[in-house]
């Protein structure tokens, strides 16, 4: 076999690694996670787990943020060229929508507070900008929509993690009362971004 090919395999395997370990995570919750159990599940020795990650804590670090990437790539896009408040507004109805959709997934992953998850998605503290896209995306907007008159001068870091923050306990909310009827959550959906795009207006 080629090195090429050697590596590739290599990366192969460790990608099923993850993704067992995220199917874990998703249905029995990260304690029922082993090298062990990862081993039968691939039908490989445990010594090609711990080649692969130094030991279970590396593993669940990586799994943990592979599915918390995943979540935020499978995002919808507000298509190119929106006004700023319409951008904001689609943005996060967009995120709350594809919240709903897995719910186990974020509770699972979004709202993990495992330190290295913590360390690459924090968003409200010092430099949050910095590593969090998502973040940075809706500082950009409300610069944007500063600058043409849509939105009140402000401190737009500032504002970006209140605006993320509300929408964020929002969605929370839904997700741990799944009961609520579709239209009567829509609604709730609608009159928390008006409220809040009311609080940023010019």
């Amino acid at each position: 076999m080629s090195k090429k090919r050697q590596q590739q395999h290599a990366e192969e395997l460790r990608s099923r690694i993850l993704a067992i370990a995220q199917q874990i995570i998703l249905e029995e919750g990260l304690d029922a996670v082993s090298i062990r159990r990862l081993a039968t599940e691939l039908d490989y020795s445990v010594p090609v787990i711990y080649y692969h990650f130094r030991d279970k804590s590396e593993l669940l670090s990586c799994a943990i943020r592979e599915g918390y990437r995943n979540i935020l790539n499978s995002v919808k896009q507000p298509e190119p060229g929106l006004p700023p408040d319409e951008d904001l507004r689609v943005s996060f109805k967009y995120f709350i929508e594809s919240a709903m959709l897995v719910p186990r997934a974020y509770k699972s992953f979004i709202l993990n507070v495992s330190s290295e998850l913590l360390a690459e998605s924090s968003v409200i503290g010092d430099g949050g900008e910095e590593q969090s896209p998502t973040l940075a995306k809706i500082i950009s907007t409300l610069e944007a929509g500063i600058k043409v008159g849509l939105f009140a001068p402000c401190d737009v870091k500032l504002t970006a993690k209140a605006c993320w923050s509300a929408m964020f306990g929002l969605f929370f909310r839904l997700i741990v009362e799944p009961d609520i009827p579709v239209a009567e959550r829509d609604m709730l959906i609608q009159r928390h971004l008006d409220i809040m795009l009311k609080g940023i207006s010019a």
